[in-house]
């Protein structure tokens, strides 16, 4: 259907799935492995403020996929606790890599 999920080794999507949730880490391997985040219009990332290796790399990884391959996906930050100016500047600030 137009909604599926995937939660470690368990897929519930096909190839007419418009809408994946999916864990952190499963993202995460997605990015890496894809190099690039275009196959995605938006991205929205829930719990930013959760701070664990997983999270970070992750914020990590979508910033510098925003700055170099994929400068056209909307990022969705949200959090019960969030810090927007934190993460605003984070954000806005390019990595190293990916300035042009």
């Amino acid at each position: 259907g137009p909604v599926g999920y995937q939660v470690g080794l368990e897929n519930r999507t096909t190839n007419d799935t418009r809408i994946h949730y999916v864990t952190t880490g499963v993202l995460l391997q997605k990015l890496v492995n894809a190099k690039n985040m275009n196959e995605y219009t938006h991205i929205i990332l829930d719990e930013v403020h959760e701070r664990g290796q997983d999270m970070d790399f992750l914020l990590l990884v979508v910033k510098k996929l925003l700055y170099t391959v994929s400068p056209t996906v909307k990022v969705i930050l949200m959090s019960a606790t969030f810090n927007c100016k934190a993460f605003a500047n984070y954000f806005m600030t390019p990595t190293p890599q990916g300035q042009q």
